[in-house]
């Protein structure tokens, strides 16, 4: 597991915690990549369709909560 330092200000928090943000939002990426290529390859499948809708609920309320 990848270790860091105990931030010492709120400043070196953030930084710290963006780049954990951003990491998570990079895998998000991914993991969206692999789930469209499992539902190309099952277009009958309304559950792929139903994982997007809660994703994009979730993601819907963490903006709401960034305002």
């Amino acid at each position: 597991m990848n270790e860091t330092k105990r931030p010492t200000t709120a400043a070196d928090a953030y930084r710290q915690r963006r780049q954990a943000v951003d990491a998570l939002l990079e895998e998000l990426r991914k993991k969206i990549d692999a789930h469209a290529q499992r539902a190309a390859a099952d277009p009958a499948n309304w559950g792929y369709a139903g994982d997007l809708g809660h994703v994009e609920e979730v993601l819907r309320d963490l903006a709401a909560f960034m305002r």
